[in-house]
């Protein structure tokens, strides 16, 4: 935003907020406060810069859309402006502008999703226009995707897909999100024993053996070797021998072993 003096000097933003002629009367409710833009104070510029942001072609906001502007509008006009200056929460609205029916979850998940649109979707859930749900589970599914897709030879990704599917997925779709959600930990915990199951498939691979031939003392050298997360195998180890792909072998227990909120 940018000003003028009386006598015609002009101001830039940063120069404009500091000055007294930031705080005038807002043209719009007559209120004395630091003006956000064209004489407009946030708490009415807010939900105008809204309205221009989900408007359609056709000029109007879809009814659909109606309770998502009420809701972002209720919110602080200070932080919801500052949130606005992203590139995130402007691009979600414009593209929910363009799109038909009511805005659901997984309208909001077609499209791009940058950091500063996790403030938009909760919003929208706090305030009842979405359901809650476990935002860290669907991360973390699409992140399950996503791994086992780069995983190269066909027999460790089926292995490594089936062992996310059992070991993790079930039991924490069977949960209830309310008494037992997901923690940020427990999300990069698992993570991290996942990638640990797939580089020490890689790792028996490379010695020309598999998860069927592989002995306690393939896994002992692995435990002592410098391998990232050589000690988060513990989980994995005891799913394959219930699933009968190894035999006879286990990893003492360590302190990293319990995969966080996965139980």
């Amino acid at each position: 935003m940018s000003s003028r003096t009386p006598d015609g000097r002009p101001l830039c933003g940063r120069c404009f907020r500091k000055s007294p002629l930031s705080f005038r009367e807002c043209v719009e409710c007559g209120d004395t406060s630091r003006l956000h833009r064209f004489g407009l104070c946030p708490k009415c510029a807010a939900p105008r810069q809204l309205r221009s942001l989900l408007t359609g072609p056709d000029g109007e906001v879809r009814p659909e859309l109606v309770p998502v502007l009420s809701a972002l509008a209720a919110s602080n006009p200070h932080s919801l402006l500052i949130r606005l200056r992203n590139p995130g929460p402007p691009l979600l609205l414009r593209a929910s502008a363009a799109e038909s029916g009511p805005v659901t979850h997984e309208v909001l998940d077609r499209l791009p999703k940058p950091r500063s649109i996790r403030y938009l979707r909760a919003a929208l859930v706090s305030t009842g226009v979405l359901a809650e749900r476990n935002e860290l589970l669907i991360r973390f599914e699409e992140w399950v995707n996503s791994v086992v897709e780069e995983v190269q030879e066909p027999e460790e990704r089926q292995v490594i897909r089936a062992f996310t599917a059992w070991f993790y997925l079930r039991r924490l779709r069977r949960r209830s999100p309310r008494r037992h959600p997901i923690t940020s930990g427990g999300y990069n915990f698992m993570r991290y024993e996942i990638r640990a199951a797939i580089r020490l498939l890689a790792w028996v691979r490379e010695r020309e053996a598999s998860l069927e031939t592989c002995t306690q003392s393939d896994i002992d050298q692995w435990l002592s070797s410098e391998e990232s997360g050589r000690h988060a195998i513990r989980n994995f180890l005891v799913w394959v021998v219930s699933r009968g792909h190894a035999h006879n072998i286990t990893a003492l227990t360590h302190h990293l072993a319990r995969p966080g909120n996965a139980r």
